[in-house]
Formats: structure tokens, C-alpha cells, sequence
């Protein structure tokens, strides 16, 4: 291949980059005449004659060329369009799609130089131009697909399915087994192809030599892993779940991109709230720890109580002898001394206040006034959604904290979530004719079990009854013994009962849902080094190491509801083209949805519709029921 002089080639890109008028730079560019080795090529002619039936690995591969002028970017799209497969990379001045600029668009096809495009030539119509092109139906080949869609958006560019994420399908075929799925390990594990580190930073006036080949090595690379991660995505059975994660990436653009919006002066005023809940709750626990005749107040006072072994000590004092000030630990000396449960609950205050109030606002972003969290798709060894900076999954149900995210003025917000869903995925899979029938009858299963389990008319089922049999459904298909049982009773929902009654409600339980029972007993005794979920995704664990049931029931009971919502999130984000609705968030079961007030009566059939067809694709026994409510902050109904 040939190569442009170096000297002549910077001069050029460095003037494409420095220009503010892109019309006043194409005459600029065009005065250089791009001459390269002393005679002008078109790209058609710079290009090296397909070599059929080779395989090249990534670093005998051709090299580059840079494209600065519409001209060019015309003949490199020309060129380009009868492939049926593309990888697509970025090269951007910084990670944040909000403040941060493209530089560069990569462009690969095999066997093939990548096509460098500069983005400093980009007017209206080269955008226009690009759309178009990306409009097409070949496959668009990325590693990182959410990442670079959001920062593609953000000029004007929407990259239309179908694509292949590199690093979705390295997430698909490890199955929760510890890895990492940057490009650089992928490519590593795959194609045995060293990806070196980039020198210097994209956001500086010109490029180096060094800098654009390895923005073409990357685009070369996620092409090269396209065929191998394909070949072993067919090989192992993961065909759909790989398409139904490609299918849900726009969907998760959306909802990093829009966002959601705080009212900051009710997070002050709740942040104000808990410092005094906090600094009570600590006073509380130090005035149980109290004994007579030992240390002051003031001496107990002095105890450090996010401090591990200060606690540990200060509970020996009172004749707690325990291993740990972990949770776990502790609740299992609550009825032991009162000081104990006044320290769980100071744990939880503080923890609150410490690791989502105080650090909530500090990921409000300048340029939107809103937060715009990191929704890993596969996140979970059970592939469902995890989320971080912040963790909306983690914010309270506390109607003070959700009420704080709201809906701009003139909007309202769409909550919808699926009624007891992992409870039908649970009964479908299973195949439990009781669970069954309850759910085809439209009833509430948490009454339904609560009278199956204490024997009463379930009209007669009172909350704190109903409560009960909540812990058992959602703890016991998951196969909690009965100790679990009662600790997660008590931490989650607050719900007390003893060991004797913990054990009697779990034979009852298994005992009314017999097919849940024996689809339990059906997946603890086969030897099992992996497990499916409805949509033939995929977990497997270390050579040697047995799964627990729990993980097992997990991951088909979990990872099924997570294929449901994913299915559910790819449609929404079609159906809701041509409304001004926005998709903020999803929660395990739950979405988020803004839309104005004059639309949103039909944005909220259009949810509950979606959620109910994203289930009726995996779902074959059981219906789906979706909850939704129109408000105006997250707390609940107007």
C-alpha cells in the first residue's frame, strides 16, 4: 500500500482540524492537493486488489488511509457498500458523549486498509452523508457498541442494527466465568493479537503516526474478532442471545443518554433528614452499649463506630461475643442484646447516607443538570443488568428519596413495572400447576399462598399474613433452607418469625407447590457444569466447582426475567419513534419513561403493551401483568 508523505499529510489534517468553517478548510485542503509519493490516487486506486480465500491475521493486515474531503469520504462510502459486514471504531477527546468530541471514525472491512476519517471535515452534509450510509443493512461490527452509539448520536449520527458487539459476545460465551472484555484481552484471548496501549491523547491539534495506527489496529481487531467470536457464538447455542442483546443496545443508549433529573433542594433537604437520623441512631446505640458501673457515656461516646474492631470490643464489653460486625454476623445476635439491632440499623442509616445521598449529587452532570448512570448490560453472572456511577438499582424504595426524581416541568412520568415477575418465570419454568392456575385466574399469589400455607379463606388474608407469604414466594423459589429463610425475612422485610416456624412454612410451601418441589429436586440431582436460561443464554462455572441449586434456580428463574425485560426494552425503544417520550431507566422489573403530559396516556399503553409482548416471546403457560402508574416524580401516583 502507499502512504502519503508524512510531512504533507499532517499539514493537511492539522489545517482540517484547526479550521472552524469546514467550507474555508475544504478550499484550504484541496490548495495541498493530498499528494501522495508525488501523484494523486484516488481511494479505489490506493486500495490493494481483494485477495479471495485468505485469511490475514490482525497484524498482517493492510495498513491506513486518511480521509479529509467529502470527495474522499464519497468514494470511501462507494466503496464500502457492498460489504456485508463493517467494524466501526471511534477515537474520541475524552470518555463523556455529553462534553467530549469524535476525532476519528474507523472503518474496516477484511483484508482491506482502514479507512481513517477525519472528523474535522464534518459539515451538515457529511453527516447526512454518514447517517445514510449507517442506515444500510450490513452489519456494523464494534466492541463497545453503547459507547460509541452515544458519542455518534451526539452528532447527529444514528447507527442502525444489525450490529455485532465484540464485547457483548466475548460476555455471552464466558458465562459468569471471570474475565475481562476490553478489546485489548479480548483480542488477546481470541486471536492471540497483542492491541498496544495508545500513545497520546486524541484531543490534542494534530495526530501522530503512532496514534493512527493504532486507531486502524483497533477497527482492525474488533473486524478480525467478528468471525471468531461469531463461529464460537453458533458453536455453543448462543445465536439468539447474542441478538437479542445486539437488539437492546439502542435502548440502553437512550436511557444513558436522557437521563435522570433531580430535585436538588428535596436532596438537600433529605440529606439534612439523615445527618440527624444518623447522628440519633449513633447515640442510640452508644447509650445501649452502656453498663453500669463501667464507662461513661461520654467514654462510649468516644467509640468509633464505623471502626470494625472498636465494635467488636465494645460488644464484648456487653457480652456479645461475636466473630465479625458483618450483617450476617450480627443478625444472629439481635435477640441477644438490644445494642445489636440499633447497630444494624445505624449500618443501614449510614450506609444510605454515606454511599447514595452524600454521593448521589456529585454525578449530576454540568451540562444537563441531570444524573446519566453506566447500565452495564450484562452485568450479573445471570446476565441481567447491573448499573453504576450512580447505582440507581440500589436507590431505596423509600418514598423521601424517590420522590426526589422527577419529570421536567410539563412532562410526567411513566413507572411501570411487572406485577410478581420473577414469581411467573418461576411458574412457567417449573411447570407448577397450583402457581399456574393462580396466575391464569388473575389472583394475587402472595394471598394465594398465604392461604394455601396458614389454611384461611383468602379473603381472609390479613397484610402482615400476606407479608409472610411474600418472604416465602420470593425466598423459597430461589431454595433458601429454613435459616436463610428466617435471616432474609427479617433483613429485607422486617418480618420476624422463628427457626421451628421457619422450617414448618417451607414443608407446607413445597408441599402446596409440589411442581415447584420437583423441579427443584430435578435440577440438585443432575450434574450440571452449566445452566440455560428460556433464551439459551448461558452460565458456567470453573472446572471442578459444582454450582449450588441456589445458583442454579437463580440463574434460570433471574436471567430469564432479565432476557424478558431486554426483549421488552429493544421493542419499546421502536414503538416509542415519532413520540417525545424518553427512556430513562430500567430496575430488574421496573422502567421509567418521561413523557409530556399531553402524550403520555398513549406512551403508557404503549409501555404496558411492549413489557407484555417481551414476555409472551419466552413465556408459554403463565401471562405477564404490568403495573403502570402516570406521576409526577418517582414516589408514585399524581
Amino acid at each position: 500500500m502507499t502512504r502519503p508523505d508524512k510531512d504533507v499529510a499532517n499539514l493537511c489534517i492539522n489545517q482540517w482540524q484547526a479550521a472552524t468553517d469546514v467550507d474555508a478548510a475544504k478550499s484550504e485542503y484541496y490548495s495541498y492537493s493530498h499528494t501522495f509519493e508525488g501523484t494523486q490516487t484516488s481511494i479505489k486506486q490506493q486500495r490493494p486488489p481483494k485477495r479471495k480465500n485468505a485469511t490475514l491475521s490482525a497484524h498482517e493486515l493492510p495498513g491506513y488511509y486518511f480521509v479529509t474531503s467529502v470527495h474522499e469520504l464519497y468514494a470511501v462510502l462507494e466503496e464500502l457498500a457492498p460489504y456485508h459486514a463493517i467494524g466501526i471504531s471511534i477515537e474520541t477527546t475524552g470518555p463523556d458523549p455529553l462534553i467530549d468530541r469524535i476525532r476519528v471514525i474507523q472503518l474496516a472491512v477484511n483484508d482491506q486498509p482502514v479507512a481513517l476519517v477525519g472528523c474535522a471535515l464534518f459539515s451538515r452534509d457529511s453527516v447526512a452523508l454518514v447517517s445514510e450510509f449507517f442506515r444500510n443493512s450490513f452489519t456494523k461490527v464494534v466492541h463497545d457498541g453503547k459507547t460509541l452509539l452515544k458519542f455518534l448520536r451526539q452528532i447527529g449520527i444514528d447507527l442502525s442494527p444489525p450490529y455485532f458487539d465484540t464485547m457483548l459476545a466475548s460476555r455471552l460465551i464466558k458465562g459468569g466465568l471471570e474475565a475481562n472484555h476490553d478489546l485489548k484481552s479480548v483480542a488477546k484471548a481470541y486471536l492471540n493479537e497483542d492491541v498496544p496501549n495508545i500513545h497520546g491523547s486524541f484531543s490534542t491539534a494534530s495526530f501522530t503516526e503512532g496514534q493512527l495506527q493504532y486507531a486502524a489496529r483497533v477497527a482492525r481487531v474488533a473486524m478480525a474478532l467478528h468471525e471468531v467470536l461469531l463461529a464460537r457464538l453458533e458453536e455453543v447455542g448462543l445465536i439468539d442471545s447474542m441478538q437479542l442483546e445486539c437488539t437492546c443496545l439502542p435502548a440502553v443508549v437512550d436511557m444513558e443518554l436522557n437521563g435522570m433529573l433531580i430535585d436538588m433542594m428535596q436532596w438537600q433537604e433529605l440529606q439534612d433528614y439523615y445527618t440527624q437520623l444518623e447522628e440519633d441512631t449513633a447515640f442510640e446505640v452508644c447509650s445501649k452499649l452502656m453498663k453500669p458501673g463501667q464507662r461513661t457515656l461520654s467514654e462510649i461516646m468516644a467509640i468509633n463506630l464505623d471502626s470494625p474492631g472498636q465494635m467488636k470490643a465494645a460488644f464484648k464489653g456487653v457480652g456479645v461475643h461475636v466473630r465479625n460486625v458483618r450483617e450476617d454476623e450480627l443478625l444472629k445476635y439481635e435477640d441477644v442484646h438490644p445494642a445489636v439491632a440499633s447497630y444494624l440499623r445505624y449500618k443501614r442509616i449510614a450506609k444510605i447516607k454515606n454511599t447514595f445521598l452524600d454521593a448521589l449529587p456529585t454525578h449530576v452532570h454540568p451540562k444537563t443538570g441531570r444524573i446519566h448512570p453506566d447500565f452495564k448490560q450484562i452485568g450479573t453472572v445471570n446476565g441481567r443488568f447491573s448499573c453504576q456511577n450512580p447505582n440507581l438499582q440500589q436507590v431505596p424504595r423509600d418514598r423521601q428519596v424517590r420522590r426526589c426524581f422527577v419529570a421536567d416541568p410539563g412532562n410526567t412520568l411513566i413507572i411501570a413495572d411487572y406485577a410478581q415477575f420473577e414469581l411467573r418465570v418461576a411458574a412457567d419454568i417449573s411447570g407448577d400447576t397450583a402457581m399456574m392456575s393462580a396466575f391464569r385466574q388473575g389472583q394475587d399469589l402472595h394471598r394465594f399462598t398465604a392461604s394455601l400455607i396458614l389454611d384461611i379463606p383468602i379473603d381472609h388474608v390479613t397484610k402482615e399474613e400476606r407479608m409472610i407469604a411474600k418472604v416465602l414466594n420470593i425466598g423459597l423459589i430461589y431454595g433458601m433452607g429454613a435459616r436463610s429463610l428466617r435471616r432474609y425475612a427479617n433483613y429485607i422485610y422486617g418480618v420476624q418469625f422463628t427457626l421451628e416456624e421457619a422450617v414448618e412454612f417451607r414443608r407446607r410451601f413445597f408441599a402446596a407447590y409440589s411442581g415447584l418441589r420437583a423441579f427443584h429436586r430435578r435440577m440438585s440431582t443432575s450434574p450440571m457444569a452449566s445452566v440455560r436460561t428460556l433464551s439459551g443464554r448461558i452460565r458456567s462455572w470453573p472446572e471442578g466447582r459444582e454450582p449450588k441449586l441456589t445458583e442454579l434456580l437463580n440463574t434460570r428463574v433471574q436471567g430469564t426475567a432479565a432476557d424478558i425485560m431486554k426483549h421488552a426494552l429493544a421493542l419499546l425503544h421502536t414503538e416509542l419513534t415519532g413520540t417525545d417520550a424518553k427512556l430513562l431507566c430500567c430496575i430488574h422489573d421496573e422502567l421509567l419513561v418521561e413523557a409530556p403530559k399531553a402524550q403520555a396516556e398513549e406512551v403508557a399503553e404503549i409501555v404496558e403493551s411492549t413489557m407484555k409482548e417481551g414476555g409472551s416471546r419466552f413465556l408459554r403457560h403463565v401471562p405477564l401483568d404490568v403495573e403502570v402508574i402516570l406521576a409526577q416524580n418517582w414516589a408514585g401516583k399524581n
